[in-house]
């Protein structure tokens, strides 16, 4: 059975809404290029949410994206989405044309989500997404850490050891 992850950075170029998108890019930097080179994860940044229905087969989405959940802003969480929880996470990403907990739903009804789908919502608040403005500091320190909490989630001891990202010897891992 096929282990590969699908993960998504959900965002767009408004303010906090492009948390999701600068995880997958934090991601890219800090996982071995062994995961990503070989197709085991692969990381895309996606403005709509509709693209998870084309994805390619594997195991398990990660979907990551800014939240509107009613957390404290700055909050990095995870859930398992499962499909009774659709209506509760439609709120949660509700920044974008479709909400993703209905993309999810739909993706289930036609047979096309994998066995496992995790859910990373880094919480903002509404007014943090003016078009084209700039990520507030609570919500970059808050993308950092989720860069670090998801690669390391992802898979401990596939990440690059920043000693050696550090002096340029990240390619040479085995």
């Amino acid at each position: 059975m096929s282990t590969r992850k699908l993960v998504y950075g959900l965002g767009s170029s408004h303010g906090d809404d492009r948390a999701g998108w600068d995880v997958v890019c934090g991601l890219r930097e800090k996982l071995s290029r062994e995961a990503t080179n070989t197709g085991e994860i692969v990381l895309r940044e996606i403005v709509d949410p509709l693209v998870v229905l084309e994805g390619e087969p594997a195991a398990h989405w990660v979907v990551i994206d800014a939240a509107r959940s009613g957390r404290v802003p700055g909050r990095v969480w995870r859930r398992e989405w499962n499909r009774e929880m659709s209506r509760e996470a439609r709120t949660w990403f509700a920044s974008h044309r479709v909400p993703l907990g209905d993309v999810l739903q739909v993706a289930a009804s036609l047979g096309r989500i994998p066995p496992r789908v995790t859910l990373w919502g880094i919480e903002i608040r509404d007014d943090d997404c003016r078009a084209f403005g700039s990520m507030t500091e609570r919500t970059k320190v808050a993308t950092e850490q989720a860069v670090g909490r998801i690669a390391r989630w992802l898979g401990a001891g596939r990440t690059i050891p920043s000693a050696m990202k550090a002096a340029g010897m990240g390619s040479q891992l085995p």
